[in-house]
This record gives structure tokens, C-alpha cells and sequence, in this order.
């Protein structure tokens, strides 16, 4: 999102990453291809990296609120939704969930979707199959309407929740009302894991439908 997008960090990525490729928003594609421009005029990032990549290593998908479509990237089937971007502030930044089908796993990851019913009306019938693993922002966890959301509109077998505040910032004490306000009905809700520490390696908690 242009909120919060570092063209540098994804160009460094898909130079290190010859098999990756990015899907997102055109204002998205828009500032990396500007970026990458830059290096290939002479500009070098802080970083000292510079790139001759080209328009074949992402994808700009122009979607209206609401609406949605299904691309084949590398093989891998995805569906991409737009979504309402959470936050009042926001509402204007393109938000797309995606929806990453394998042979073995269907997993949705909802960016930074606004916990609203409206998001997620009649979803599963969209996708065409039940989901393995939703990925979602701390708030679906923090929220009493956002659970209740993913469990009725998502129904996932499993839960990963991203996106925690930087722990050292003010946001930080977010962290601790989600995890208090979760910490009541945990046991009575979805398989759920927290993804907290970079570079961790976490054991999913995946339910056998």
C-alpha cells in the first residue's frame, strides 16, 4: 500500500528472489516502476543496490471497490478482492485481499481489509471452497465483531495474525488489549497462532477437515 510501501525493500527482494513476483495495486506498480527507473539511470539506493528488472517480474490489478478477479501467477492460482482499506484515514488507499489457491492448501490473506461485514458478504461462495488458513491483522483478534466475522463470513479451519504495532513505539500497548481481549475466548474460538518475531518458525495449528 502507498501508505506504508518501500520501493527499495521489494526491488532488493525480487533482484534476491529470481522466482517472485509482485502482484499489487497500479499506484503500487506505479512508484516501483519509478523506482526501478531511477536505478537504471544511474541512481543507486542507500542500499548500493540497483536493478535492471523489468514490467515481466510484477502485476498492476485495477479492480473497483467490491469487485474481484482471479489471475494465474507462477502457476499459482489467486483471487483478489478489493476490499475497504481499515481506518477512516485510509479509506482511498486500495486495499486487495488475496485468496492463494495450491492443490494442497487455500489460504486468504486480507491485507489491511476493515473488519466490516461488507468486505466479506458472500466470500466463500466466490472462492468455490472452504478455507485452510486465514492471515489477518491483529485487530480480527482484538475486535469481538471482527472474530465474529472471520468465523461466520471466513469460517477458516486456522487463524495467523499479523501486522502487531512496533513494539517499541506508543502503539505498542495495542498489542496487549488484543492479546487480553483474545485471551478470553481463546479456547473457545478458532485454532489461532500469533506471528510476533520475525524470523520465527512457527508450527501452524491446522485442522483435518
Amino acid at each position: 500500500h502507498r501508505d506504508h510501501f518501500h520501493a527499495e525493500g521489494i526491488l532488493a527482494l525480487l533482484e534476491a528472489q529470481p522466482g517472485a513476483h509482485l502482484v499489487s495495486s497500479p499506484e503500487v506498480i506505479q512508484r516501483l516502476e519509478l523506482a526501478a527507473e531511477s536505478t537504471l539511470s544511474g541512481e543507486v539506493f542507500e542500499s548500493g543496490a540497483s536493478t535492471d528488472l523489468g514490467s515481466d517480474r510484477w502485476t498492476a490489478v485495477n479492480l473497483d471497490l467490491y469487485s474481484h478477479t482471479e489471475i494465474t501467477c507462477n502457476g499459482v492460482t489467486l483471487q483478489i478482492f478489493r476490499t475497504l482499506h481499515d481506518g477512516e484515514d485510509y479509506a482511498d488507499v486500495t486495499n486487495l485481499m488475496f485468496v492463494i489457491k495450491s492443490h494442497s492448501m487455500v489460504v486468504a490473506q486480507l491485507g489491511d481489509s476493515a473488519p466490516a461485514e461488507i468486505n466479506f458478504e458472500g466470500i466463500l461462495s466466490k472462492i468455490g471452497s472452504p478455507l485452510d488458513l486465514v492471515i489477518a491483522n491483529f485487530p480480527y483478534i482484538a475486535i469481538p465483531t471482527a472474530r465474529k466475522l472471520v468465523e461466520s463470513h471466513l469460517a477458516p479451519a486456522s487463524l495467523a495474525v499479523i501486522h502487531f504495532p512496533d513494539p517499541t513505539g506508543e502503539a505498542a500497548r495495542w498489542t496487549e488489549v488484543a492479546k487480553k481481549s483474545f485471551a478470553r475466548v481463546k479456547e473457545n474460538y478458532l485454532p489461532t497462532v500469533l506471528l510476533e518475531t520475525l524470523g520465527e518458525i512457527v508450527n501452524l495449528p491446522m485442522v483435518v477437515r
